[in-house]
């Protein structure tokens, strides 16, 4: 029963968020379409693959901002629709209010990640190969699976990491936002040091456990129906 009503609440959060995801993914494909056009009516030279390579990243973290923007605001948004008050009420754990937030936003960016994949894909075709001359995008091996593991953790943390920041600052009534904004730079800085003198994997792994354990306490101990 549980698990029917933590797939509902992964629902109604895609459900929510179906125009944003829409109009993301359209104007996503519309820039690869584009640039798919260019590539394949311009002859570039080989110096100019780098520049298409750095625009293609460039139009990947643009439209990474909405689910990170996202994962900001997803709590506040409960509270301004007055929708918290009936979450809060529902007979399920408040880890599954937690999870199910974080694994739509998870999803959202592997979608997003996906088209960005396939379009690389069909680019580096139309160009004969050149787009990956120096680094094959089909080339994998344990060190790229490494790091790809390492960046879902880095966006995981920072996830949860939002989240405490914006349910710490709901337990406050004046200065809730300069109290979430403090919370979210100190764990900020708390992540780059982590990163920057300890092993990345099991670093990421401990600091995704903190935040969620932090938000899981907040929202379990501190944010309650008033």
């Amino acid at each position: 029963m549980h698990m029917n009503a933590f797939s509902r609440l992964i629902k109604t959060e895609l459900r929510n968020r179906r125009t944003s995801i829409v109009v993301t993914l359209a104007a996503m494909l519309l820039i690869h379409a584009a640039i798919l056009l260019l590539l394949a009516s311009v002859d570039f030279p080989d110096e100019a693959m780098s520049f298409i390579l750095s625009l293609d990243v460039a139009v990947f973290v643009l439209f990474l901002l909405p689910p990170l923007l996202h994962s900001f605001t997803t709590w506040k948004e409960e509270w301004k629709q007055q929708a918290i008050y009936q979450l809060l009420t529902l007979p399920v754990p408040r880890s599954y209010l937690l999870l199910s937030k974080y694994v739509s936003l998870l999803l959202e960016t592997l979608l997003l990640s996906g088209v960005m994949v396939a379009g690389l894909s069909l680019q580096n075709l139309v160009n004969g190969g050149l787009l990956f001359r120096a680094e094959p995008l089909y080339a994998w091996n344990v060190s790229k699976f490494v790091f790809m593991g390492e960046l879902v953790l880095f966006a995981t943390s920072l996830i949860f990491l939002s989240f405490v920041s914006l349910l710490l600052g709901t337990t406050v009534r004046r200065f809730s936002h300069t109290l979430s904004f403090a919370v979210f730079v100190v764990g900020l800085l708390v992540v780059i040091v982590s990163l920057s003198n300890l092993p990345p994997l099991l670093t990421l792994i401990g600091l995704c456990l903190l935040f969620y354990g932090a938000s899981l306490y907040v929202l379990d101990k501190k944010v309650g129906v008033h």
